[in-house]
């Protein structure tokens, strides 16, 4: 999509929410003051010192989470009291922000004070907010109706403590009752005093997950009531490492949920994904399109898969419900846009209506298969899938990606590990890996240096398979190929200063095998440049492709996983024509842990020098215990990666055409002065030997 046509999209796309889902950017229809509510436990602010702030900017002296949970409504309570101790956390925390959904929710302030030298003022006042409308995914063409309550606190002060309490009321009915919340009880900065509260009412289940040891709390009744709170007190903070993998968890937490297992979070959607009612004519017309093109299932789902893609643009309105319940088929194809519930849902109904079975499959494209190590819940989830059953076989289809390449068993079906099905008979979870090409990337280079002369051909044949091809291939009609080249250009001139292409590109596909192949052509008319003594001519290139897949050298200790992009398969070879006078050594080199493969192959044979690396990432992480080692090996790969020649500048005293003497003269010479060393040697030894003689005989006399 072209970035004028997604402005224009965005554009007409915001003008039809406000016009027709108007809701009025006035603070009072959304925000009222009241009274803190009865079911919250109160937290007082602590009098003194908060001594493991001094040295900090900002000392959290209260963190409340509460929420009271009823089958059809919520009630979220925050309460929070900030330290300030310098003008930057004036700065970063003079403003409060509250995010929610008014479709289903509203906001009650219940306290908004300033602490000075021991004296509180109440600075609450519903004139001074102001609301916004968020859509931070708006670039993902994601909206979801989210308003942001802004206050700015007037005369903040370094020094100062700000209090303040608020509530968010409303359950997102499409939910029916389930809730979720995970609570951490450390942080980056210290706090004073943590505390937390669930209460549940008796006629909903409850479950709990405690990770790292976290400090468990207390359970009580309070009428009809299950109550979790849980305090803490005076934690230090700690900081962070970075590149986590995004299901790491690096803090105590504890984690409440409605749902056991994940089967029961599956059991809440399915029903949202069964279409009982006649197939409209329109979608009945497409049905009848792929049933004339074959007969076979596989090819007919595949066409299935290529329809959606090709004819329904991504566009994501998520507004309430619609942020957990698809559209109806029929209206996502009249309108030919919708989101991946959407668009998955109309596929779905699509294979219903030819006779092949397919169930959707709730997945986290971040975390992977992580999400299983939270307690299960209904936002654990960042996509949906549709997993077709053909044959015995499994076939996962994502109907928002650009049409792929490949046929029913070589397309991309996504690397998400584990998901949710959903199914009316009994939801589960699954288990799926990535699919399994040879190469992901498979890369050639080759430099022609037989010929002293500049410029030097530089060709690449750059092999690409699954989801790499798709991305290149919507990049190629995205942009189209003037651009495509140039950004070829852009690459390798950063890596050989002058670069030139010299012919078009050779572009081509196999449809069937999911494979993408781009061939160019370019020169580098300064391949070689001279050594700091002005006497050798040096040139170097290297795997530059394979080196950008693989993980980037961080030194040190880690407490927690280090974060590896995955899957990554690659291989990459670099190759040398030469003349005769080249005599080149080779050795191999391989690397492999749990975390990740990595292989180089020297090879010389004639004329020719050739270099093949590859790269395998076989899980998305390097475990903390494996890291140092893991790293300092990639940092001497690093080093050693990549083809460095050396020729003699013609006319220096290294050039062994004009100065380099014959080596049997080398040889002779040598031995020379090494003959003369040793007689030199025995000669000294005699002489000291017959004055230590000499005086013997003196001292004797």
């Amino acid at each position: 999509m072209t970035i004028l046509r997604f402005i224009s999209l965005s554009i007409v796309f915001l003008v039809h929410i406000f016009m027709n889902r108007a809701f009025a950017q006035n603070v009072q229809d959304h925000v009222s003051i009241t009274e803190k509510p009865d079911w919250v436990y109160p937290i007082k602010r602590e009098a003194g010192e908060f001594e493991l702030a001094d040295e900090l900017s900002v000392g959290w002296r209260i963190v409340s989470y509460q929420m009271k949970v009823d089958p059809d409504d919520g009630h979220y309570y925050r309460h929070f009291a900030m330290e300030l101790n310098t003008s930057t956390a004036v700065e970063d925390q003079g403003l409060i922000s509250v995010k929610f959904d008014p479709a289903f929710q509203s906001i009650e302030f219940h306290q908004l004070s300033i602490i000075r030298g021991g004296i509180s003022k109440t600075v609450l006042d519903l004139d001074e907010f102001d609301l916004f409308r968020v859509e931070t995914d708006r670039d993902k063409l994601i909206y979801n109706g989210e308003l942001q309550l802004n206050y700015a606190i007037q005369d903040l002060r370094v020094g100062d403590i700000v209090e303040y309490a608020y509530s968010i009321k409303g359950q997102n009915p499409a939910l029916k009752g389930t809730f979720f919340d995970s609570q951490s009880q450390e942080y980056t900065t210290p706090y004073q005093h943590l505390f937390s509260r669930v209460m549940v009412h008796k006629s909903l289940p409850v479950h709990r997950k405690n990770i790292n040891n976290a400090v468990e709390g207390k359970e009580s009744q309070i009428g009809d009531y299950r109550v979790f709170d849980v305090s803490v007190k005076n934690r230090k903070g700690s900081p962070l490492d970075s590149d986590m993998p995004d299901w790491h968890y690096s803090r105590p937490t504890i984690e409440i949920s409605s749902a056991e297992n994940w089967g029961e979070v599956g059991d809440l959607f399915a029903p949202y994904y069964v279409y009982k009612k006649p197939i409209p004519a329109s979608i009945q017309t497409v049905i009848d399109e792929i049933s004339a093109i074959s007969n076979d299932p596989k090819i007919q789902a595949r066409e299935a898969l290529d329809y959606v893609q090709t004819n329904i643009r991504y566009l994501a309105s998520e507004f309430g419900e619609t942020g957990f319940i698809p559209r109806q088929p029929e209206v996502v194809l009249t309108r030919r846009f919708g989101d991946c519930k959407d668009v998955t849902f109309l596929l779905k109904v699509i294979l219903q209506g030819l006779g092949i079975k397919s169930h959707p499959v709730l997945v986290d494209m971040d975390r992977h298969g992580g999400f299983v190590l939270s307690q299960p819940n209904h936002v654990a989830f960042d996509h949906i899938l549709l997993r077709t059953l053909i044959d015995g076989e499994d076939y996962f289809m994502d109907a928002t990606k650009d049409p792929q390449l490949g046929d029913i068993e070589n397309y991309d079906q996504s690397a998400f590990q584990k998901g949710v099905l959903l199914d009316p008979e009994g939801s589960r979870l699954i288990d799926k890996e990535p699919t399994n090409y040879e190469w992901r990337k498979d890369i050639f280079y080759q430099f022609d240096l037989s010929k002293d002369i500049s410029p030097v051909p530089f060709k690449t044949v750059e092999t690409l398979y699954g989801g790499a091809a798709d991305s290149s291939r919507s990049w190629l009609e995205r942009d189209g190929i003037s651009r495509f080249e140039k950004s070829y250009l852009n690459y390798y001139a950063d890596r050989f200063p002058g670069v030139k292409q010299e012919k078009p590109f050779d572009i081509s596909y196999d449809e069937a095998a999911a494979k993408m192949v781009i061939k160019t052509f370019f020169s580098v008319p300064k391949p070689w440049s001279l050594n700091d003594s002005k006497t050798m001519n040096t040139f170097y290139a290297g795997p530059y492709d394979l080196a950008g897949d693989m993980p980037s050298f961080q030194g040190g200790d880690r407490t927690t996983p280090f974060k590896i992009s995955f899957p990554e398969k690659t291989k990459h070879v670099v190759e040398f024509l030469l003349d005769d006078d080249w005599n080149i050594t080779t050795e191999n080199e391989a690397f492999e842990t749990d975390a990740l493969k990595f292989t180089r192959d020297e090879h010389f044979e004639k004329n020719l020098y050739r270099e093949t690396y590859t790269y395998l990432a076989k899980q998305d992480h390097i475990k903390p215990e494996t890291f140092k080692e893991t790293m300092s090996r990639i940092d001497d790969i690093r080093d050693d990666m990549g083809v460095t020649l050396q020729k003699p500048v013609p006319g220096s005293a290294t050039d062994s055409n004009d100065n380099d003497l014959p080596n049997w003269v080398l040889h002779f010479w040598l031995s020379l002065i090494l003959l003369g060393f040793v007689v030199y040697v025995e000669r000294f030894r005699r002489s000291l030997r017959e004055r230590n003689e000499a005086r013997q005989v003196w001292q004797k006399t």
